[in-house]
């Protein structure tokens, strides 16, 4: 008996016994080291993952802002441009009415009174 607790209390044993305690200790110390790491890391991303969220909404908010007024100032030019087309349109369908009647006067197919009732519609 007395061997076997020679054997385990030798120098060397002891010694062996001893880093693999300390080596199981540091090993259940990194384990709660990292698990406290990787709280801190999951507490820091949902903080970044609420600032993108409130930053996206804000993005959003502008961004719809911007194309509601684009689109608005987009549709007050294109019905400006539409009126303005047609002013134009009738305005050269008018002058061509004119000479048109003008010809068909000037080479007898259109009688005095039938251009002049042409004219007064065109006035309208």
């Amino acid at each position: 008996m007395e061997s076997i607790w020679g054997m385990i209390l030798n120098m060397e044993n002891g010694r062996m016994l001893a880093l693999a305690v300390l080596g199981y200790l540091g090993y259940m110390r990194l384990v709660g080291q990292i698990k406290d790491v990787d709280r801190s890391l999951e507490k820091k991303i949902d903080a970044l993952d609420h600032k993108i969220d409130v930053i996206d909404s804000s993005l959003n908010k502008r961004i719809d802002g911007v194309g509601t007024s684009i689109s608005k100032q987009i549709d007050e030019k294109l019905v400006a441009f539409h009126a303005l087309l047609k002013a134009n349109d009738f305005a050269h369908l008018n002058q061509t009415i004119e000479a048109l009647t003008f010809t068909l006067e000037k080479n007898g197919f259109l009688k005095r009174e039938d251009k002049e009732y042409i004219d007064t519609r065109l006035d309208k």
